[in-house]
This record gives structure tokens, C-alpha cells and sequence, in this order.
């Protein structure tokens, strides 16, 4: 399903501190989730357990990379998901920004590491979901800038993210990873050119729209 909404996680729900989660408190972390599922009917949290991937789009500046790391950061330090990967072309900048309480064990920058990663996802999807390669514990996948992979120059690039957003309308979620995702659009530019997926992306993800 789609949800819009207007204010950033910062203004809407306190849950963007993150020191809060990480003193370790008692009960400190039972109280963010029971704030969390408290909220405008509890939505915020169903987002957060949800295994479909979950993707936020709106103009830039608009607080979607903020909104993904606020999801990202609670599915880590409230439900125990470690986030495994980031890719995005802008790490450099976010890393200080939007990505800054974030602690992936691996990023991918540069062209030749997002296709290669790309079509390594879908390879480790599929091999989960074939019983190839075994889940061990579920893991998150934060990708930023989908927008720009099926506009890029590099044709190898275009494929590698239409191939893989196919996929990630079905193979995550058997394969128990999560898979947050920003863009600019819900169109078939924004979600990488994978054309013929429309229907599909209705049913197979959930879309946060930001709206200024």
C-alpha cells in the first residue's frame, strides 16, 4: 500500500533520536516501540516489521533519505536486522548526513560496484529461495539514488537495475532480507526501468510518498 504524509519522522515521532534506542536501558527500547505502535494507529511500526520492500519517493530535499535511515536504524536496533549493504552513488556526502547513525558492513559506490552488487543480489536471492544458499538470519539492504541507474549512460547499469528491481518484487522477502529503497518517482524511471512491473509493484511493495 501507499501512505503520504507531510511531516519529516523528525517533527511527526521523537523516534529519530537515536541515543534513545542505544543507552540500553531498561525497558528503554520497549518504550520507543510502544511510542512507535502508539503513533497515528501504529502505522510507523507496521512499516518497520513489514518484510516487503519498502521504498520512499518524493522531490528532492524532501527528507526521504532521513525517513529511510529512521526506518533502517529501528529495524536494526529494535528488531535486531543488522543492515549488511548500502549502495549509493552519494555516499561521500550522506555518510555525514542522512546515513550518519547508520553502521552497514559494506558499501558500493562507484558503477562497476552497483551493477556488480546488483546482480549479486539477485544471484543470492535466488540461491536462498532455492534452498542453495542457506538463511541464516535475516539482513537489511539500504539503496539510495534508484532514480538516476536507469537514466545513467552506462547501459550495464540501466540492466543491472532493471533486472534487479524485478526481482525484488518477489526473492527478498522469501529470502528474509529487507530492502529499503529511495527514488524520486513511482514511475517506471524511478524504480529503474523495469518495465511491465507496474501491477506487480502494487502488490509487492510498500510505497512512502513525502510530501513538502
Amino acid at each position: 500500500y501507499t501512505i503520504a504524509y507531510t511531516l519529516s519522522l523528525h517533527d511527526a515521532l521523537p523516534i529519530c533520536f537515536p541515543v534513545t534506542i542505544k543507552k540500553e536501558k531498561k525497558g528503554g527500547k520497549e518504550s520507543v516501540i510502544k511510542m512507535i505502535k502508539n503513533h497515528e494507529d501504529g502505522w510507523l511500526w507496521k512499516v518497520i516489521e513489514f518484510q516487503k520492500p519498502v521504498w520512499l519517493t518524493g522531490a528532492a530535499g524532501s527528507g526521504k533519505s532521513t525517513t529511510a535511515s529512521a526506518i533502517v536504524f529501528c529495524r536494526e536496533h529494535l528488531l535486531g536486522v543488522p543492515l549488511e549493504e548500502i549502495i549509493d552513488p552519494h555516499y561521500g556526502i550522506n555518510k555525514k548526513e542522512a546515513w550518519k547513525w547508520l553502521e552497514p558492513k559494506q558499501v558500493f559506490m562507484s558503477d562497476d560496484q552497483i551493477i556488480a552488487r546488483f546482480l549479486g543480489q539477485v544471484g543470492r536471492w535466488k540461491a536462498k529461495c532455492q534452498g542453495i544458499k542457506e538463511i541464516q538470519r535475516s539482513i537489511q539492504v539500504l539503496v539510495d539514488e534508484f532514480t538516476n541507474h536507469s537514466q545513467n549512460e552506462n547501459k550495464d547499469i540501466q540492466k543491472a537495475s532493471s533486472i534487479r528491481m524485478s526481482a525484488s518484487l518477489t526473492d527478498p522477502r522469501k529470502a528474509k532480507e529487507m530492502i529499503t529503497g529511495v527514488s524520486h518517482y513511482l514511475t517506471n524511471v524511478g524504480m529503474g526501468g523495469a518495465s511491465g512491473t507496474a501491477e506487480a509493484r502494487k502488490r509487492g511493495l510498500i510505497t512512502i510518498q513525502r510530501k513538502t
